[in-house]
């Protein structure tokens, strides 16, 4: 362990999937976006955002430390007339486990759980490796944050290509920010 555990809080989007919240999947991934790109759009700190990062799926944000998911996801569903959706992220408490088991201390330890994999007892690559990015035939890049910042077009262009959420790396430092899952992201 290189450094000190923070908090850990996973929240979940739609899980399991309802008629309810299928329809806001993609106002989820907006929310997202913004959180991890233009939190002050949510009343977020940079820092506070920077302590949340996702995969590239549609349905989970894991946070280290201070953070404000909830009061974000609040404000996003005013801003957009949904407030009766207010129900389709929620945070895993431990009390949500119901006593089937210890909230993990970090994702590493959470992906771990039930694990029955070829390797057991070592982190998965989530998604897993595959000869192209995704399963598909297109190949991913790392976007610099300040080439999001420049315009509304260049975030629009990462929205609209992208086959699949974009992978939001905790931290922002993605060259060498530590994810708690390994030393280096």
């Amino acid at each position: 362990q290189l450094h000190d555990y923070l908090p850990y809080t996973p929240y979940l989007f739609n899980r399991p999937p309802t008629d309810e919240c299928s329809p806001i999947t993609t106002q989820f991934s907006e929310f997202k976006f913004q959180y991890m790109n233009t939190p002050s759009l949510l009343n977020v700190t940079k820092e506070h955002s920077l302590a949340c990062g996702s995969p590239n799926t549609l349905d989970e944000i894991y946070c280290y430390g201070e953070e404000d998911v909830m009061q974000a996801w609040t404000r996003f569903l005013d801003l957009n007339n949904l407030t009766d959706k207010m129900a389709c992220l929620f945070k895993v408490l431990q009390e949500n486990n119901e006593g089937v088991m210890q909230t993990p201390k970090g994702y590493a330890e959470g992906t771990l759980l039930g694990d029955e994999s070829r390797f057991p007892g070592h982190v998965p690559d989530a998604p897993a490796a595959s000869r192209f990015a995704d399963g598909n035939t297109i190949g991913s890049v790392l976007v610099p944050q300040s080439w999001l910042d420049e315009s509304e077009e260049n975030i629009m262009t990462v929205l609209e290509h992208a086959t699949n959420t974009p992978y939001y790396a905790f931290g922002g430092a993605t060259a060498s920010g530590p994810d708690q899952a390994n030393s280096l992201s």
